[in-house]
């Protein structure tokens, strides 16, 4: 389980990578206009699921950084994002729990493979 300690310091780095113009790639910044331009937060919430769905199948080709990456961003745009519409508010919350879990998962598996 992530300490809430834990998760703060997370959250507080992937900001300030973010907030780091030198660190942005253009997929990112694709990904940046998109959000700024999006009409409906349920358009947000299809690309975080698109990102999830990424990071799995990176997950499944053993590319763990690149994985990563998609679960970290997919979390921090889901940090940043307010609904109101219940319907929207619970695909928030499942995709929260499943990025978050992904995200523990590569983490825990990247930390057992660099101590052997």
């Amino acid at each position: 389980m992530c300490s809430l300690d834990l998760y703060k310091k997370f959250k507080e780095e992937l900001n300030r990578l973010l907030s780091e113009g030198d660190n942005l790639n253009e997929e990112d910044k694709h990904f940046i206009n998109f959000i700024s331009n999006s009409n409906t937060p349920k358009d947000v919430l299809n690309l975080v699921k698109e990102m999830k769905e990424e990071g799995n199948e990176l997950y499944k080709q053993r590319s763990f950084d690149e994985a990563l990456e998609k679960y970290g961003f997919a979390g921090v745009i889901l940090s940043r994002i307010a609904l109101e519409l219940e319907e929207d508010i619970r695909l928030f919350h499942d995709l929260a729990r499943c990025t978050l879990l992904n995200l523990a998962g590569v983490i825990l598996l990247r930390r057992r493979t660099s101590t052997k």
